[in-house]
């Protein structure tokens, strides 16, 4: 291991995709901020909860060189409007060259182009470019999301599963008001059903920020409601939320082996929903409301051949 007295603030170097680029000169927006959120009771109790997080723009400065890598990268974005998502890693070497720590991060994007001010009158200042990067998620060395299940593949050998992320309603009253949070429990085990595809077909969490994303996406077309979150058109709802992950593929409703359960709770045994979760597979639920895991049977859930459900099937392309 190396000695930490030769640990300097200088000796980085930026990765893309696994390979290094350009040597950069200053790096800022390593940084996360998680969201708490106070909820009072009526005896003047508060509770801390925690919220979303999110992750400021990494911002890279170097001197003026003939490597253009990163400027394309972004050229590619501006003009021809082609996102080209890349992960990378933030390197951080001691003065012999040896890797200490790296910061990974996920699904990047440029998204700032600055050139450095040309000026005869500043003889002395290097001419430095700037290039903003905005992305998804940091962890730090190779930590990966928290998984719960592990399958030997060989001797010595270890697959790690990734598990999905499930959102709480509620983590989206501050983009979308406290009444659509109040009120999200279908259209947020939407998302949580897509949340899980995702990761089937990636073998990566949906962050905070897609979560955002795609919610949005389903707000603006009309198919989730924006005052009250009702899930309007469950297919379509799905597939707006899916088609801001860029992968491929698409949900439809129903289906005789469907790939997704959303159990409707009739709490007041009258026929209608008041609230709505997710199966878990294994005759377990979770409640988007409190984040909470809860048996089937101990509940009013309605599953299939009982009462309504709703269920997704989603195709890959071509299939």
């Amino acid at each position: 291991m190396s000695d930490n007295s030769n640990l300097q603030s200088y000796l980085f170097t930026v990765e893309l995709d696994g390979i290094e680029t350009a040597r950069f000169q200053k790096c800022e927006g390593l940084e996360a901020e998680t969201q708490v959120l106070e909820i009072e009771e009526g005896g003047g109790a508060v509770h801390h909860f925690t919220g979303r997080t999110r992750y400021p723009n990494l911002i890279l400065e170097k001197g003026i060189s003939d490597n253009n890598e990163l400027f394309s990268w972004y050229k590619n974005y501006l003009v021809e409007e082609k996102v080209e998502r890349k992960s990378g890693a933030i390197v951080l070497k001691d003065s012999e060259g040896n890797e200490i720590k790296r910061w990974n991060f996920f699904r990047a994007m440029p998204c700032r182009w600055i050139c450095p001010k040309l000026d005869c009158s500043c003889s002395s200042t290097f001419a430095l470019e700037r290039i903003e990067i905005a992305h998804e998620g940091i962890e730090v060395d190779n930590d990966t999301a928290p998984v719960e299940s592990y399958e030997t593949t060989g001797p010595g050998t270890i697959e790690i599963e990734t598990q999905p992320r499930y959102f709480n309603q509620r983590d989206f009253s501050e983009s979308f008001g406290n009444n659509f949070g109040n009120n999200a429990c279908a259209a947020t085990s939407l998302l949580n059903e897509v949340s899980e595809q995702y990761t089937r077909n990636t073998g990566l969490q949906m962050t905070d920020a897609q979560a955002e994303q795609a919610m949005t996406a389903a707000v603006e077309s009309g198919s989730v409601s924006a005052n009250n979150a009702n899930v309007n058109n469950w297919e379509r709802a799905a597939n707006d939320m899916w088609s801001t992950t860029g992968e491929n593929g698409s949900f439809s409703y129903g289906g005789d082996n469907p790939t997704s359960t959303i159990y409707a709770e009739d709490a007041n045994s009258d026929g209608v929903p008041e609230h709505f979760t997710n199966s878990n597979g294994d005759g377990t639920y979770h409640d988007p409301w409190n984040g909470e895991t809860g048996t089937v049977g101990d509940t009013h859930l309605q599953e299939s051949g009982l009462g309504p459900t709703r269920t997704l099937t989603y195709s890959p392309d071509g299939e």
